[in-house]
């Protein structure tokens, strides 16, 4: 026991005085960086090479630089539900061999197969998929349309509305000779095929009857109807009149 303690004395002792010249301990710790880094090198070279099996990727996908950071950014491309196939249509994006060839760790097998499903376009996953996009669109088109509505009935509101009487449309009589040659009276005005209210849109004259698209600038519509002579149209209760 004596020998072991005086030997591990001596022992301090020489690293005392080793690391108190500058000159002995360089030397003593670029010795003892040189040994670690040879068995680290000895460790890696004896370590087994992995072949890991690689799921394909996209050969569309795309990566791109994050102002020279090392991290890459994936840009995934816009789909539209319409150049989506039916289920059970599309081709197939990956086999279920390479989709297993790593096994999750969080997911259930449910949840797997249900995304194996999405992406490859098929079961009843992939139908509901589909059906959810769909959806989501005719929400999104809904939306923008009482959007629009709504941005209308503001510009209505600031407009100022006509009077009564301009909101008629007044068919008082027809001179038909043929289908290029005629003379119509309408609200007061004789129109002509070489004059035409700016309003009308479309102009068809019958014997018996006019067919036309009035567009109103009040309510910015174009509406469709066919009047008789001595008739009236209300433009804003839709409603046809005599007289």
């Amino acid at each position: 026991m004596s020998y072991k303690f005086s030997y591990l004395r001596c022992l301090c002792a020489l690293s005392l005085v080793a690391l108190s010249s500058p000159v002995m301990a360089q030397g003593f710790f670029g010795e003892l960086r040189e040994r670690v880094g040879t068995a680290v090198e000895e460790h890696s070279a004896n370590m087994p090479v992995l072949n890991v099996k690689q799921i394909p990727q996209s050969a569309d996908r795309k990566f791109a630089d994050n102002e020279g950071d090392a991290a890459e950014e994936e840009s995934v491309p816009e789909i539209s539900v319409d150049d989506l196939p039916e289920p059970g249509e599309g081709p197939v994006v990956v086999t279920e061999e390479d989709f297993n060839a790593f096994q999750s760790l969080f997911l259930k097998p449910w949840q797997r197969k249900e995304i194996f499903d999405i992406r490859n376009f098929q079961g009843d996953v992939y139908e509901a998929y589909i059906a959810e996009l769909r959806a989501e669109r005719e929400r999104e088109a809904m939306q923008e349309a009482l959007k629009t509505d709504q941005e209308e009935r503001e510009q209505r509101s600031e407009k100022v509305k006509p009077p009564e009487e301009k909101r008629y449309i007044h068919l008082q009589g027809i001179l038909y000779t043929s289908a290029d040659q005629w003379v119509v009276w309408m609200n007061g005005q004789k129109i002509t095929p070489e004059a035409l209210p700016r309003e009308v849109v479309g102009f068809k004259v019958y014997e018996s009857y006019v067919e036309m698209r009035w567009f109103d600038e009040y309510t910015n519509k174009i509406i469709p109807l066919r009047l008789q002579p001595m008739q009236r149209f209300h433009i804003d209760s839709r409603m046809f009149l005599p007289g």
